[in-house]
């Protein structure tokens, strides 16, 4: 049996919005709020790479447990935003001051994981020796920008709690509000 720990899956039809949020964000501009700092290790592997690393595993017969995600080499939050364009981020670090203000990690807030949560990084080198090949970000960021601008609609926001929730991000009017929010407090 092939046992396959998957991290953050992402690219095109991804609905959970976690990676596609920041893919139709970035590029955007205006003021956008950086969860944590832009050093932040993270880990997410495009689904076409593992797709086709579990089915040439299958082809070959070959069975064991594995950690697959991305990318080989060290991907940090400010990386991956920096590569889906757009700009400038306004880091907030204080993750403490975040999660008072009721911001859901990696739901409302992608890709965000905080510090008292511990890192979600795996090592990955056993998939790395039997094949799995990671592509670029770029083509990744293309792809996804490419199918996400192409659907009839995005996923409709839901109500949960008294409260409107887009799928995979922050709605754009909690964004500021977050951000003047901020910047008040340092006034």
């Amino acid at each position: 049996a092939l046992n396959v720990r998957s991290g953050l899956i992402v690219g095109p039809h991804d609905v959970s919005e976690r990676f596609t949020y920041w893919v139709l964000r970035m590029p955007r501009g205006g003021d956008i709020l950086g969860p944590s700092e832009p050093g932040r290790e993270i880990q997410l592997i495009d689904v076409r790479d593992e797709a086709d690393w579990i089915v040439t595993m299958a082809e070959r017969g070959r069975g064991g447990t594995y950690n697959v995600s991305g990318p080989e080499r060290r991907l940090t939050l400010g990386a991956v935003l920096e590569s889906c364009g757009g700009g400038p981020v306004t880091w907030i670090e204080d993750e403490a001051w975040l999660l008072e203000q009721g911001l859901e990690p990696y739901s409302e807030m992608p890709l965000w994981v905080p510090a008292v949560a511990g890192a979600l990084l795996m090592p990955i080198d056993r998939a790395l020796a039997e094949g799995l090949r990671i592509r670029d970000l770029a083509a990744t960021v293309a792809a996804t920008r490419a199918w996400a601008e192409s659907r009839p609609e995005p996923p409709a926001p839901t109500e949960a709690g008294g409260r409107v929730r887009r799928p995979g991000g922050l709605a754009p009017d909690r964004e500021a509000a977050l951000l003047r929010a901020w910047r008040a407090r340092g006034a």
